[in-house]
């Protein structure tokens, strides 16, 4: 498969990550990441069609989270400067605050948008979960308690029930922020970087740096332990919630292996499935991306970017699939 992609090229630096607003016009995407500061850390809006529509100044460090509001009108942005920053879709700054937490890795809106949740940590061993209002007030304060200080993930149900938050150990909560369920981890346990939840919100799925990926209900209760072929675990659930990709390994919901695939290929360490579930994206630290079918079959192979691809991710209508790499620049695909 050859396809010519567009290249938003104005990135001073890596891009660390990229968020489609919900109606597909916007592109955000993040400058520098951790451990790779950059002078730049702006956050841009691309258009669809490849240009430049803002440059969101204001955040003095990397920016490490970001957030489309449901109704698309709010972008928030959490950064390692320690505060949390709201943007209108047409790069007006609105509101910033400081989360009062350390660093922020993490910020997720609700689905219904009527909170906002940070994830943020002044040491290692202290994260905090923050829920706000959409105007910035605390609503309650909540927490895990190892990170690795590296990331921390941070994500709501689809239906809007549930938060699960963690980079080593993980918690379940209740959208009120009750807690229903802890995966307990240690300050030296290898800390958990894929987290992804099913579509259907009866899911949720863990996998760390050694390939151990484990899947559990929205109460908690263990489905299945799993492992994959590589420690570069990256997680994502197919639209039917039928099937989980990991970096070298696709499952069945239940936990049975569906096939091994990417086999002679670089581990993933970002996976997107197509909205209509055809296609499987990953991208890869040489630099690739590649599509596959649902069941493991290699469907074509994008070359452009010169290092590693840190994040794909299609839009809402499935027309465009986004690459961002550490060579600066993102890359728009039309996957016919």
């Amino acid at each position: 498969m050859h396809i010519e992609p567009t290249t938003l090229a104005d990135q001073s630096c890596a891009v660390g990550h990229v968020e489609w607003s919900p109606d597909g016009a916007l592109l955000a995407a993040t400058c520098g990441q951790l451990g790779e500061p950059s002078q730049d850390n702006g956050v841009r809006l691309w258009r669809r069609d490849g240009t430049l529509a803002h440059v969101l100044a204001g955040h003095t460090q990397t920016v490490m989270g970001l957030s489309w509001s449901p109704d698309g009108k709010t972008l928030a942005t959490g950064s390692l400067d320690g505060t949390v920053r709201l943007w209108g879709d047409d790069g007006r700054a609105l509101k910033v605050w400081p989360a009062n937490a350390g660093r922020v890795f993490a910020v997720a809106w609700s689905p219904a948008g009527d909170a906002l949740a940070t994830g943020s940590m002044v040491t290692w061993t202290m994260p905090s979960v923050q829920l706000w209002t959409p105007v910035g007030h605390l609503i309650t304060t909540l927490s895990t308690s190892f990170s690795g200080g590296k990331f921390y993930n941070l994500a709501w149900s689809p239906d809007g029930r549930y938060l699960v938050g963690g980079a080593t150990d993980y918690k379940l909560w209740s959208a009120s922020g009750r807690q229903l369920f802890w995966l307990t981890g240690c300050e030296s346990c290898t800390p958990a970087w894929g987290m992804a939840w099913s579509p259907d919100s009866r899911l949720w799925a863990v996998g760390n740096e050694s390939g151990e990926v484990e899947i559990y209900t929205n109460g908690g209760a263990l489905v299945a332990s799993l492992h994959d072929r590589t420690g570069d675990t990256s997680l994502a659930w197919s639209p039917d919630s039928r099937i989980l990709a990991g970096a070298k390994t696709l499952w069945r919901a239940d936990g049975s292996v569906l096939t091994d695939y990417n086999v002679s290929a670089i581990p993933a360490t970002s996976l997107a499935w197509s909205p209509n579930g055809r296609w499987l994206a990953s991208g890869d630290s040489g630099g690739a991306v590649r599509l596959w079918l649902p069941d493991g079959t290699p469907a074509g192979l994008l070359q452009a970017h010169t290092s590693p691809v840190n994040q794909v991710a299609w839009s809402p209508d499935g027309k465009l699939l986004a690459s961002a790499g550490d060579d600066g620049t993102i890359r728009l695909w039309a996957i016919p």
